[in-house]
């Protein structure tokens, strides 16, 4: 487990013994930064596997010949249904909630799991995918991910 200490100032760390105590421990600033660096490498490890899933594959298929988002060094990938659903969505100062539940299924490789299991239970198909314009294709995704429900 770790986190920032809501009490104090500076860098915490709290390990979970096999015997469930906590131990807290104060870390610098470079430790803290060290660690940090190490879970989103092991994060996006992680997203670079989701991203072999075939839904990504065929979703990755329909960005090929489009300008690529720039996400900035140093943060979570994203995986190819979720870039490619930004296609769908509306100008962000016209309507923000759907970014903010497309941000929802970004911010983390669990969530991003979840995003597929949704897609796949709502009958998306590879086959379905790759037959679609780009454009249709995030449109089915945003909306199958639900995000332009109220």
């Amino acid at each position: 487990m770790r986190g920032l200490s809501p009490d104090r100032p500076g860098y915490w760390v709290y390990l979970e013994a096999e015997d469930g105590t906590l131990t807290e421990l104060e870390l610098s600033r470079e430790e803290c930064h060290a660690r940090h660096a190490e879970t989103l490498r092991e994060d996006n490890v992680r997203v670079d596997r989701l991203n072999q899933h075939p839904l990504n594959l065929a979703a990755a298929e329909h960005l090929k010949n489009r300008p690529q988002v720039n996400f900035d060094i140093g943060s979570l990938k994203r995986i190819a249904v979720l870039r490619l659903a930004r296609l769908a969505l509306p100008d962000f100062e016209e309507d923000r909630n759907p970014w903010m539940k497309l941000d929802a299924f970004a911010r983390a490789p669990g969530r991003m799991e979840v995003a597929l299991e949704v897609l796949e239970e709502d009958g998306l198909t590879t086959d379905e995918l790759r037959a679609l314009s780009p454009e249709e294709a995030a449109e089915r995704i945003a909306e199958a991910l639900g995000l332009f429900e109220e």
